[in-house]
């Protein structure tokens, strides 16, 4: 009959059968407490009107306890004019008669306390106003009194213990805010009353007696919800914090109700702020309870995210949190090892004793059988593994301690990290993976059918990959190589989906998941895209995808992370630039439809690959750009070659591995086209042209040469045509550095590699291109300020020739475009020539006259 589930006539027949057997007992009063335990449960008129003649029945056995039954009937007392009205004005009046008989006792009475108080826990239940105050009072006046008389003990585990904070904690839990606000009463006046008992120790500093603004529990009950939300996200930072330290106890009985209650409340989830601060508090919890809690909870919400039970957006952000808030992993078992204090050789046994017995319970919770859990409310989540053993050495404030104990014998902390890894394998990813691979509802559809509308569960689900990423960095790395591949093909598959919507969140999701892993695994989640993305709008994709990765990573990349993928990525970015995707870059009707198609990402792709890449591989870098220059003969994809060194130069000039040494390498190899660059071309050119053999004869004059082709033989296209672009590439690297100070005049060394490439300029001045001599001056302008030799030699050839440019390129017209670049590093040099020069070491007679 606790449970309240039978129905109203089997309710009725058992009391009726009960007062039939107590008038046969010997000792009827025994029953007095059983049968006042009722007054909580029932909740049926009919029931409880039986009930009070069956209560009424042990004071006509027993006299004595008249005054226990008359009020406690009067509490519960039905109005018999009106049907099922209660009857406010005996109630009220029973209530302020039972208060001020408690406030007058001078030893505790069990015997009429529990009736009266199963009484006020119906009455509350209720919801009416006066009758849910005057039971508060009630309840508070026991408190009161408990609290006064000395040597209370036996009561007050009788009286709170076993009965007031079992219905206070499934109070805080009810989804009546009247209920929840009276509950949240109770438990203040507990906090206040009993400051020093182990129960509501803990919660003292929640509390705040002179700004009730800063009080905890008086936010919670605030008709503002804003002012909730604001006391639960600053309790999730402070415990996250360790500026609060709570027991797990605390925390699941008394705080996390507040959230859960939130969370699960339909008619909440209006209040977004609200909602966010309950999953914030959730995860700030996970952050300080033990393991079979942490793993009760992570296993709770599964469930709950798997059969439905809440709205899936919400449900996987909380999932997210959870395991956002692991906090098992082996590094932090170890600190915690190293960390405790050390005692002396019968405390540190003592120690493994305790450590040991909470493995044992961790084990023994853990153990429950997984149909029980997953059948349990959202409301058991929260009070169970209430038992957690407190640490001796309560954390302080500043310090992030729990309020649980570790193993503190590094063969009990090895066993007891060996099982929290083997939960997770066997148990929990294989719930997350099944999670994450639930077929929705546009998967069985046709595609003739299929609706272009994405709805929510398409979507967010997709966050879990990256948190049980992040939960497989915690256990060994044979369990990460295991489970990897199948979430990152199911993260890379949604990159394919037609929807915009999808493929944004899965591609950050894909970038957190690389940013975690770090650079190494980058090849891997390249070579998955490249296998699913092949075709139509998805190579788009694809290049859009690589960028964004690249930026991310870029903040933990160093030099020579990205050559064991150099070829793959060279491959995407020629693709686009110079393959068909730049031509479908060019269709309205692809670029209206495909966000990813409306730019091209690969220059500066380009850049932050040139910014990492080894100098080993650098020729690697520039040679598909050549084989590109050779083979074209338009004007478009030289240009778009050009811009492509620009950025790779920019690159080259932020490498830190790129030393000194190397930059002038490279650019004396390209200004000087000596760079041992060798094509395929070159290649098969070398291979089908074998030296002729002596011993046969020569071709017979007589033999007739085909007729030429219609519009004559095509002229030779020359493999040197576009070199002048990689000649201005190696112009703007030395330049670049220069500027930078990449290149230090203070290195003998440097200066001695340097001193070749004044007469290497002075040769590019006399270049047809324009952009090459422009290179050349403005590099010419930085080895002017240099203590070179051949600078010195070479003053009165370098005068001769920029005049020879003034003449040719100052004309009319000039003010704008690339003549205007070269004119004026002329003037740049020549100001520079007639500032640098040593008079004292030429006399006037050689000086040009200028």
């Amino acid at each position: 009959m606790n449970t309240g589930k039978l129905t109203q006539d089997t309710e009725v027949d058992i009391l009726e059968t009960v007062q039939n057997l107590l008038r046969h007992c010997l000792y009827p009063t025994n029953f007095l407490k059983p049968i006042a335990k009722l007054f909580a449960s029932l909740q049926n008129k009919f029931s409880r009107q039986t009930l009070c003649t069956t209560f009424q029945v042990l004071s006509e056995l027993d006299p004595k306890l008249e005054y226990i039954t008359d009020d406690v009937v009067k509490l519960n007392a039905f109005d018999e004019k009106h049907l099922d009205e209660i009857h406010f004005d005996v109630r009220l009046t029973a209530f302020q008669k039972a208060t001020s008989f408690i406030k007058e006792m001078k030893s505790i009475d069990t015997n009429y306390i529990l009736p009266v108080m199963y009484s006020c826990f119906h009455t509350i239940q209720l919801g009416d106003m006066s009758l849910s105050d005057n039971a508060v009072l009630l309840l508070t006046a026991v408190m009161e009194r408990l609290a006064a008389i000395k040597r209370s003990g036996p009561h007050f585990q009788e009286l709170i213990s076993r009965n007031l904070l079992e219905s206070l904690r499934n109070g805080l839990k009810s989804k009546v805010e009247t209920i929840k606000h009276d509950y949240t009463i109770l438990l203040s006046n507990l906090i206040r009353t009993f400051p020093k008992n182990p129960e509501f120790s803990d919660l003292v500093q929640l509390t705040n007696y002179t700004d009730p603004e800063m009080d905890f529990f008086e936010n919670m009950k605030h008709i503002q919800m804003h002012r909730r939300a604001r006391a639960l996200r600053k309790l999730a930072k402070h415990l996250s914090e360790g500026k609060v330290v709570l027991s797990s106890k605390c925390l699941q009985n008394y705080i996390v109700p507040y959230a859960t209650n939130t969370i699960f409340d339909e008619t909440m989830h209006k209040y977004e702020h609200m909602l966010s601060a309950s999953v914030e508090m959730i995860g700030s919890v996970c952050k300080c309870v033990s393991w079979s809690s942490y793993t009760y909870y992570l296993k709770h919400y599964i469930h709950v995210l798997q059969a439905g039970k809440i709205d899936q957006k919400l449900g996987v952000s909380l999932l997210v949190t959870v395991l956002d808030a692991f906090h098992f992993d082996r590094e932090t078992l170890q600190k915690h090892l190293q960390t405790a204090d050390t005692k002396d050789g019968e405390d540190s046994k003592t120690d493994v004793k305790d450590s040991m017995n909470d493995v044992e319970d961790e084990l023994e919770m853990e153990m429950e059988p997984e149909e029980e859990e997953e059948q349990m409310e959202v409301q058991e989540a929260d009070s169970s593994n209430t038992n957690d053993t407190p640490c001796k050495n309560q954390g302080k404030p500043g310090q992030n301690k729990h309020f649980f104990t570790y193993p503190r014998n590094r063969d009990d902390l090895a066993s007891f990290i060996t099982h929290i890894q083997q939960t997770v394998t066997n148990n929990i990813l294989p719930k997350l993976q099944k999670i994450l691979d639930a077929k929705v509802k546009r998967d069985e559809e046709h595609k003739s059918v299929k609706s272009k509308v994405v709805n929510d569960e398409e979507v967010v689900r997709v966050p879990i990959a990256f948190a049980i990423v992040k939960l497989m960095q915690t256990l060994p790395q044979e369990v990460m190589e295991a489970n990897l591949p199948s979430i990152l093909l199911k993260v890379c598959v949604l990159l394919r989906n037609q929807a915009q919507e999808i493929r944004d969140i899965a591609r950050n999701t894909l970038i957190k998941i690389l940013e975690t892993l770090g650079p190494r695994y980058f090849h891997y989640i390249l070579k998955e895209m490249q296998t699913v993305l092949v075709k139509g709008y998805q190579v788009h994709v694809l290049t859009f995808t690589v960028n964004l990765l690249l930026k991310g990573l870029s903040p933990n990349l160093k030099c020579g992370d990205l050559d064991g993928c150099i070829d793959s990525l060279i491959q995407i970015f020629n693709h686009e630039l110079f393959g068909n995707v730049a031509e479908e870059k060019e269709v309205k009707g692809i670029v209206s439809k495909v966000m990813e198609a409306r730019s091209s990402k690969s220059f500066d792709s380009y850049e932050i690959l040139a910014k990492f890449v080894g100098k080993e591989y650098v020729v690697k870098l520039i040679l598909p750009l050549k084989e590109v220059l050779e083979k074209t003969t338009s004007l478009k994809v030289a240009r778009k070659v050009q811009d492509a060194f620009k950025r790779i130069v920019m690159g080259f000039v932020a490498n830190e591995g790129m030393t000194a040494e190397s930059i002038l390498l490279l650019s004396y190899g390209l200004i000087s086209e000596n760079l041992p660059l060798l094509t395929n071309k070159e290649k098969n050119k070398n291979s089908q042209m074998p030296p002729p053999d002596p011993r046969l004869k020569p071709q017979s004059c007589l033999i007739i040469k085909p007729p030429p082709p219609r519009g004559g033989v095509k002229a030779a296209v020359s493999t040197k045509t576009n070199m002048h672009i990689l000649v201005d590439a190696g112009l703007k690297l030395l330049h670049s550095s220069l500027k930078i100070s990449k290149v230090d005049y203070s290195e003998n060394n440097v200066l001695e590699m340097l001193d070749p490439f004044v007469t290497m300029l002075l040769g590019c001045l006399q270049s047809k291109d324009v952009q090459v001599i422009t290179g050349a001056l403005q590099s010419y302008i930085c080895l002017l300020k240099s203590p070179l030799p051949s600078v010195q030699n070479n003053r009165e050839q370098l005068t001769k020739l920029l005049f020879i440019l003034l003449k040719d390129y100052a004309k009319a017209g000039v003010g704008h475009g690339q003549n205007f670049q070269l004119v004026d590093s002329c003037f740049k040099v020549s100001d520079a020539n007639i500032l640098c020069t040593n008079y004292r070491n030429h006399s006037t007679e050689h000086n040009t006259p200028i």
